[in-house]
């Protein structure tokens, strides 16, 4: 495991901890699936806010916003991992 896998590993857990759930995906159409699998299928549901983050790099602002911001157990997070243009 690398230093980055082992500070996303680590952050991932923290994240978790508080309540938010994470998918982290290696290409779109991961993202795609990821983000309609948390839609609601209830009409009762009230919502709640998916955030994709692209880039391991952008994972601790992120982390930082939903922990400031949100109510952490209404967020899901969708990582999606560096992806060569």
């Amino acid at each position: 495991m690398t230093h980055d896998d082992e500070t996303l590993a680590a952050a991932i857990v923290a994240l978790e901890e508080r309540g938010v759930g994470i998918d982290v995906v290696d290409d779109f159409e991961a993202v795609r699936s990821a983000v309609l699998a948390r839609l609601p299928h209830d009409a009762d549901w009230d919502g709640a806010n998916v955030i994709v983050v692209v880039g391991t790099q952008k994972l601790e602002a992120a982390a930082a916003r939903i922990l400031q911001k949100e109510d952490p157990r209404r967020v899901h997070l969708v990582l999606v991992r560096e992806i060569a243009a």
